[in-house]
């Protein structure tokens, strides 16, 4: 279906380049204020998740935005490491989340959905956690929007797909509908932080 292709690839291409502004922001700055690293390792275990899944399952040409997803937010971590200088934090969860992946491989299928089914809950935290991080250091201006707007299209854009289609796993169309309103969250948080100068800009 037409209608079917062009939502997918709403879904995929602009997550290339999500979380490129955030860690060009990053590294730019040198200053990691505001940005919740618990919220990316958060992201980072419902991308594994669903690459995980989706890969061992056969399936992964539904959700190739989420390999793209995965190597960004590994690049966020380094690029956090390297601002920070806590490589050993970044290293280790790096390794926990390689077995992640990997234990998708040998998971039974209930077993795995189970697990992704978790997603919501950890997305939900982990979105929390960045509002709260943004809130405690009264600033949002090392926080990039990017990749909140572009997770927010991109779910919704699933949600649509998962809609027409009628394909997909009903723990994965809940876990996109809840990401839509967790991401808008987060930018009007982001909104409400940002300093006059920043906004004028």
């Amino acid at each position: 279906m037409l209608i079917s292709s062009i939502l997918n690839a709403i879904a995929v291409f602009p997550c290339v380049f999500c979380k490129v502004p955030q860690i060009l922001l990053l590294l730019k700055i040198r200053n990691t204020r505001g940005i919740s690293f618990e919220n990316i390792l958060m992201e980072l275990f419902c991308h594994v998740n669903v690459f995980g899944f989706s890969f061992f399952e056969n399936t992964l040409q539904q959700f190739l935005e989420y390999p793209v997803l995965v190597v960004q937010n590994v690049v966020l971590l380094v690029a956090i490491a390297v601002v920070s200088s806590r490589f050993l934090r970044s290293a280790f969860w790096l390794t926990v989340f390689t077995a992640l992946f990997l234990l998708y491989g040998v998971l039974p299928k209930h077993v795995a959905l189970s697990i992704i089914g978790l997603n919501s809950v950890i997305g939900v935290s982990g979105k929390v956690a960045q509002i709260n991080e943004i809130v405690s250091s009264k600033s949002s201006d090392n926080v990039s929007y990017a990749a909140f707007f572009i997770s927010a299209v991109a779910s919704a854009a699933r949600l649509a797909n998962i809609l027409i289609t009628g394909i997909g796993e009903t723990v994965i169309f809940f876990n996109f509908a809840v990401s839509v309103f967790t991401n808008t969250a987060v930018m009007t948080t982001i909104y409400m932080y940002r300093s006059k100068l920043v906004k004028q800009e």
